[in-house]
């Protein structure tokens, strides 16, 4: 009996040591509501594997031209067409300025035609076309709009910017503009062709 006491009172000696030196070696707590806080133990950052990149439609070595058709209309006249073309590596920009010098009420007058277009090559043999286009034109004598309310047209202003998607080789009509006040329509026509 002697020795099974001694026994337990050796295991309960040693577990107090064990104990002790354990809460010794750890960190110690603020204490709440008096002292100083110790600011947290500092856990050396380990760099964050970087997300792997997503996989970005890679540009292919092949050009596309892309067609416009600009058809300008006014009541009682036969519609003006306007075309251009402007071929452009797949993913890159394509540009075109025209500008043409008009003698008009007693000045020259810069009537612009500029479109800017970027193309890029879709799965399936479809292609996304951006592209902006500006068209600038006066109402020249004979084809000004009847005075109204607002007074007499003389200037009308297009802009369009669009991004669409087009199968290989087949026209869409992308944006169709209405003269804010005069009776003028503006339809802009785009076919975009893959360059075998």
């Amino acid at each position: 009996m002697v020795v099974r006491t001694a026994v337990a009172a050796s295991l309960v000696f040693m577990t107090c040591i064990v104990v002790g030196r354990a809460q010794t070696n750890a960190s110690p707590q603020p204490s709440q509501g008096r002292g100083t806080l110790l600011p947290p133990a500092r856990v050396p950052a380990t760099p964050t594997p970087a997300a792997p990149a997503a996989a970005q439609a890679r540009s292919q070595p092949v050009n596309v031209k892309i067609d416009f058709t600009i058809t300008d209309q006014r009541a009682g006249a036969a519609p003006v067409k306007r075309t251009l073309s402007v071929v452009t590596a797949d993913g890159q920009l394509g540009r075109v300025r025209t500008t043409s010098k008009v003698n008009w009420r007693g000045g020259d007058l810069d009537v612009p035609l500029n479109v800017d277009a970027t193309p890029s090559l879709l799965t399936g043999g479809e292609i996304r076309v951006q592209f902006t286009v500006s068209y600038d034109v006066p109402y020249f004598t004979g084809a000004t709009a009847a005075p109204n309310a607002q007074g007499e047209v003389s200037r009308s202003t297009l802009s369009d910017s669009v991004t669409l998607v087009l199968k290989d080789g087949a026209s869409v009509t992308a944006a169709q503009s209405a003269d804010p006040i005069g009776d003028r329509q503006v339809s802009v026509d785009v076919k975009a062709t893959v360059m075998k």
